[in-house]
């Protein structure tokens, strides 16, 4: 689109990261990204009462960390709302695990899989199809217990 008014070699075409199939770009004909992202780290810890004073808490082991991602997709910047939320969902209900990369960097050093997709529709043309779509994706990391990873081909009764 850029092109089409002479920007095209001024915009840089780059990939900004990716979670498997859903690759993050910017370039002067598409734009494809995350409008936001947040991590929430957290730890679990057993709570002892003891008789006559306040309870003591014992560090039992980190929780299952989980990241936030919005996805703003507009039609007017060469993206199809409808298409790109299908595409998203197919990956959703693969359940499969993936790393999150940005700049070339893993996420959390482990895979992640996405336990949770909601998509807000805000604008729509005159034959009902959706020209801007908000897609919120909740991850949660997934990293073997042994490995940091998840293997593919692990199978927990052979090891």
């Amino acid at each position: 689109m850029a092109s089409r008014f002479g920007l095209g070699k001024l915009l840089p075409t780059t990939g900004l990261g990716s979670f498997g199939d859903i690759i993050f770009t910017v370039s002067s004909e598409k734009v494809f990204t995350y409008s936001s992202m947040s991590r929430k780290t957290s730890v679990n810890y057993a709570t002892h009462a003891i008789i006559g004073t306040e309870p003591v808490l014992e560090y039992v082991a980190p929780e299952v960390e989980e990241m936030t991602v919005t996805i703003k997709l507009l039609s007017t910047l060469g993206v199809d709302p409808a298409e790109e939320c299908e595409k998203i969902r197919k990956v959703v209900l693969a359940g499969k695990s993936d790393y999150f990369i940005i700049d070339g960097q893993p996420i959390g050093g482990a895979p992640w899989v996405i336990s949770e997709m909601s998509v807000d529709n805000t604008i729509f043309d005159g034959n009902g199809r959706a020209l801007v779509a908000s897609v919120s994706l909740t991850l949660k990391k997934a990293p073997d217990v042994l490995g940091g990873g998840i293997d593919d081909n692990y199978d927990p009764w052979r090891g």
